[in-house]
């Protein structure tokens, strides 16, 4: 058995359960999914045949530790009311629908904001309204690192900490580590790993690390550039994978392929070939 519960962003088209089918036949121990497109804001309501046949392949084969990614439109850290407002009831739903179909969580991108520290205290504010909105719900809300690029939020251990810092309800909230993101924004997995995730506990705690997104990554160290590549066909390079896929830190810790050629089959085979018998 692998360190590592290796999964990968499967499609839902044709229904929701194909999503775990597919992984099935790609080697998944789990899946992420989209539950609503991801560049809109509408929602069909899930019904609950949907839900009930997705929970079912779920059992059946054997596939645990299910997320949802939430839509690329959410920012929280919005300094515009109306729009933040709208961006907390879209998540509500979000977490809303995750837990009708029985996943454990909702990864979603913190936002941006020209003012850091303003756009920090409002996405605390958002998690903990998006909270107080689904608070018979354990469905976790996942804040996901990012590249740091621009004015976006959550680049670095100590921003997402500030964020961690200002939620109320600590234990409806973790965090998504993207390989890519954490490469793009500086943190040097390829060659000081060991003291990447020193730091991460360090400053935010390893338990609060509930799952992965397994990207490698076509910009160097630094750059700033979130553009996902295969495993072992980036900057980062297979040797950071295998460092990372045999860290006892992960074990039974939900990782998800994003990468773009789609051929999750193989790169799982690839992540399971790196791990030390």
């Amino acid at each position: 058995m692998s360190n590592m519960l290796f999964g990968a962003h499967e499609s839902t088209s044709g229904g929701f359960y194909n999503a775990i089918i597919k992984g099935k036949e790609d080697g998944c121990d789990c899946v992420q999914i989209f539950t609503k497109s991801p560049r809109s804001w509408k929602a069909n309501p899930i019904s609950d045949k949907e839900a009930f046949n997705f929970e079912k392949h779920s059992k059946e084969l054997n596939i645990k530790n299910n997320v949802s990614h939430a839509s690329y439109l959410l920012n929280l850290a919005n300094s515009d009311e109306k729009k933040r407002k709208f961006a907390i009831i879209s998540l509500t739903i979000e977490v809303k629908r995750a837990n009708q179909l029985g996943l454990f969580g909702v990864v979603f991108h913190p936002g941006s904001n020209i003012d850091k520290e303003e756009g920090i205290k409002l996405i605390s504010d958002s998690i903990n309204q998006v909270i107080d909105k689904t608070k018979n719900l354990n469905t976790l809300i996942i804040i996901e690192n990012t590249a740091g690029h621009g004015n976006w939020i959550g680049g670095n251990f100590e921003e997402l900490k500030k964020i961690f810092d200002g939620v109320k309800e600590k234990k409806r909230v973790g965090f998504c580590f993207d390989t890519c993101h954490a490469f793009a924004a500086g943190y040097d997995l390829k060659n000081k790993q060991k003291k990447v995730f020193n730091d991460f506990d360090k400053i935010i705690g390893i338990k609060h690390l509930k799952c992965f997104h397994l990207n490698d990554s076509l910009f160097g160290l630094g750059q700033h550039k979130d553009r996902h590549e295969n495993i072992g066909e980036g900057k980062l390079g297979k040797n950071a994978f295998q460092e990372l896929v045999n860290n006892n830190l992960f074990k039974n810790t939900p990782a998800f392929l994003e990468t773009p050629s789609g051929d999750y089959k193989q790169e799982i085979e690839l992540l399971k070939s790196l791990i030390k018998k």
